[in-house]
């Protein structure tokens, strides 16, 4: 559905709700494109849609305006500011109202866990040290039901469209081995002095960004706000906080193992199954299908392969297959994250990776026999490192 971007009248109020490019808008576009535009005027038209009860009850369920109970004492409430016309209008957007950034976590978990919005909370357990008995234990503990699966998954596509969008304000939050989908923030800040918006600088704001990923089926949600941060000549609010989310984030996800995805696919015929066939007849067949296999392993017959069969792959990646010999490790120099993650799930080592980029290091020689849940580490640079490197 469309709508006509830029300002929008309140009734009784002079001053109309602008979008952030001074009321100019982008003339008529989607609602997506509103979404992805940060576009106020977007959710002051869906307000009307959605009616004000409704969304009233939204902030309720989301768990707004009351503790999280996380378990730390003096935790900040919020305040819904949710009595007249104009604060429902500007609550939807984000302004006027207060939220802490643990509040919008419990709230984004409902999104990224489809549906079911999860309690924070921050001690595991409480060991007694004399004995090594748990004493307390917490559990994970559902906190309310806000959407159903259905609208959890279609508001994470469509927070994803902000990063991949040419037109995206979340497009500096992309991360090179993982889908992000998010929304980035920019609040104004109350002056104490005057009582109005601080205005004029350009940094004078609070730049914010709360991601999930990997996107279809979120494992880590990382919230970064930074107030009033010293931008560099050509910076902009987001970048300070993208280069905190971005390391943050991807480090994260790969201490977490979690493996890689793949962004795009090539219109290649899709992989055979070569799983109980010969080594011979498997390099044949994937041969056929325009790869050159890696073979793991000295046996005679394929026991596993990556990616399955039915995957297309990506320019440049490698098929990689297991035989019932005994394994050793190939020489993976050079190689991407991505076809690492898949000799260490076809090998069950336990994996340790460092550095982003491609690999310089392994702490497994080449052609050296492994064993299941042996560790693996890996050592990665960027191809801008290793330059730096060589010139040192």
């Amino acid at each position: 559905e469309l709508y006509e971007s830029g300002k929008y009248y309140v009734d009784k109020v002079p001053q109309p709700i602008k979008d952030y490019n001074y009321g100019n808008g982008w003339g008529t576009i989607s609602y997506l494109e509103g979404v992805q535009h940060s576009s106020n005027v977007a959710f002051a038209n869906l307000l009307d849609k959605l009616g004000f009860e409704t969304f009233g009850n939204y902030l309720n369920d989301f768990g707004f305006g009351k503790p999280t109970g996380v378990g730390l004492p003096n935790e900040a409430e919020g305040s819904i500011l949710y009595h007249y016309p104009i604060e429902k209008y500007t609550t939807i957007f984000g302004q006027g109202t207060t939220v802490t950034p643990l509040q919008m976590i419990q709230a984004e978990s409902a999104i990224a866990n489809d549906g079911k919005m999860m309690k924070p909370y921050v001690i595991s357990k409480v060991v007694d040290p004399n004995t090594n008995k748990v004493v307390k234990e917490t559990k994970p503990e559902v906190a309310g039901n806000p959407i159903t699966k259905e609208s959890a998954q279609k508001t994470r596509e469509y927070l994803e469209t902000t990063v991949t969008s040419p037109e995206g304000t979340g497009a500096r939050f992309a991360l090179d081995d993982y889908r992000v989908s998010g929304k980035s923030g920019t609040a104004q800040i109350p002056d104490p002095a005057t009582g109005r918006y601080k205005s004029g600088a350009t940094n004078n704001y609070l730049f914010s960004f709360m991601g999930m990923a990997p996107a279809d089926d979120p494992e880590l949600i990382v919230y970064v706000g930074i107030q009033e941060p010293e931008l560099k000549e050509g910076e902009i609010g987001s970048d300070p906080v993208a280069a905190v989310f971005k390391p943050v984030m991807q480090n994260s996800l790969k201490y977490l193992n979690i493996k890689p995805q793949e962004k795009v696919t090539l219109k290649k015929s899709s992989l055979p199954d070569v799983k109980d066939l010969s080594v011979k007849e498997a390099k044949a067949e994937l041969e056929k299908a325009g790869v050159e296999p890696i073979i793991l392993g000295k046996g005679s017959t394929v026991t596993k392969q990556s990616p399955p069969s039915g995957d297309k792959i990506l320019e440049g990646e490698r098929v990689i297959i297991k035989t019932d010999g005994e394994t050793t490790l190939p020489d993976m120099t050079g190689w991407s994250i991505r076809d690492v993650f898949k000799v260490a799930g076809l090998t069950d080592l336990k994996l340790k990776v460092e550095g982003n980029g491609y690999v310089v290091k392994q702490s497994i020689k080449a052609g050296t026999k492994v064993k299941e849940g042996q560790a693996l580490e890996v050592t990665f640079k960027t191809p801008q490192e290793q330059m730096e490197k060589k010139k040192e």
